[in-house]
Order: structure tokens, then C-alpha cells, then sequence
């Protein structure tokens, strides 16, 4: 059974990249439209993203359509990605792919996820999904020392199957429903 989980915010962005968890995204919005309280919602999917999960599933779930790189100029007359990164208490970011934590240390601002990312000052929760054995390569570590300074919070990798290999590796990311306790457990431990 599942639990309600306080996640201490009103208003929070989704940010999903192309790790093979995002298939899950219709099930993780329905996690936080019904595990949490009072929550507003948006959802931005990288390019990657939209190549793995349907939009139409999206909208369903979300009841109104998620945001893609084809929004990046929007024509409700605000700058979205600016928007989009001063709106939030925090984002979200699962699965955290290695293109866009990259993007994001270098300030590489080319996608509507990454120029929000790069312009919020909002605490980002991100679950990694790339192999483990990365993270001891030392740009690599020095891109997430830079995150961690901009109020970044990154979650490990788990076992999973490794679509490129077939085989078990820890390279999934971790499992919503623990993100979510992680990131009110952090939460609820801050000053906010």
C-alpha cells in the first residue's frame, strides 16, 4: 500500500529525459496527483523523452499537454523557460540522463529542459540513470560538484536491465515512489 507522502511544496516541474524508465511517466503524474497534496503540476519531456512515452497518454493523465522543445517560444506572450524555472518550489529531473546533467553543469541552455534547468534557482531533485561506473570519471564527478552548488540533489542508480547490453547493471534509476520519500525526507529537514 502506498502512503501519502508531504513533499512540503505547492508547485512543482517534471522534467523527464530519455532513460528507458520514462516509460513509467504516466504512472509517476498519477503518483503525484494522488500520493500528495495540493500540487500544481507541469511537465516538460526532452526530445529523447517524447520518442519514448505517448504525449496522448501524457495528457490524459496530467489533463492537460506536457511541454516539449516545440513550446520553447510559446505564444501565451511569457518566455516559458523563465517562467518555467522561477515558477517551481523545486523540479524534478527522472530519469536524469548523462546528456542532460552535462548540458545542465555547462550551462548549455539549447532545449526548453535544459534552459530551465540552467535558469532556476529552484532546488532540483534528479534520479541518475546512466551506468554507475561513470560516476567515478572525473569530469564527470567535477559536473556534478557544479550542480551540487546550484542546489542540485542527485539519487543513484539502481539494478536494471540495461537496454544497450541486456543485461542487470546499476543504471536505472531509482524507483519513483522512493524518490519521492527521498525528496520529502530532504525537505522536510531544510529550511524552506
Amino acid at each position: 500500500m502506498l502512503h501519502e507522502i508531504n513533499l512540503h511544496a505547492n508547485r512543482i516541474v517534471l522534467v523527464a529525459c530519455g532513460g528507458a524508465a520514462v516509460i513509467n511517466l504516466p504512472g509517476w503524474i498519477y503518483a503525484l496527483n494522488h500520493l500528495t497534496k495540493d500540487i500544481e503540476l507541469e511537465v516538460v519531456l526532452t526530445h529523447s523523452a517524447e520518442r519514448l512515452v505517448s504525449k496522448n497518454a501524457l495528457t490524459t493523465v496530467l489533463e492537460k499537454t506536457p511541454y516539449t522543445d516545440a513550446d520553447l517560444f510559446s505564444h501565451e506572450g511569457k518566455v516559458l523557460h523563465r517562467h518555467l524555472a522561477e515558477w517551481p518550489d523545486f523540479i524534478i529531473v527522472a530519469p536524469l540522463t548523462l546528456n542532460t546533467l552535462s548540458k545542465s553543469a555547462l550551462l548549455i541552455a539549447d532545449t526548453l529542459a535544459t534552459s530551465i534547468l540552467t535558469m532556476t534557482s529552484a532546488p532540483v531533485y534528479a534520479a541518475l540513470s546512466f551506468p554507475e561506473r561513470l560516476n567515478r570519471n572525473p569530469t564527470l564527478t567535477e559536473y556534478k560538484e557544479k550542480l551540487q552548488k546550484r542546489k542540485w540533489m542527485m539519487f543513484n542508480q539502481r539494478e536494471a536491465l540495461a537496454l544497450a547490453t541486456k543485461t542487470t547493471e546499476k543504471s536505472g534509476m531509482m524507483d519513483f515512489y522512493n524518490l519521492l520519500l527521498q525528496i520529502s525526507n530532504c525537505r522536510s529537514t531544510q529550511e524552506i
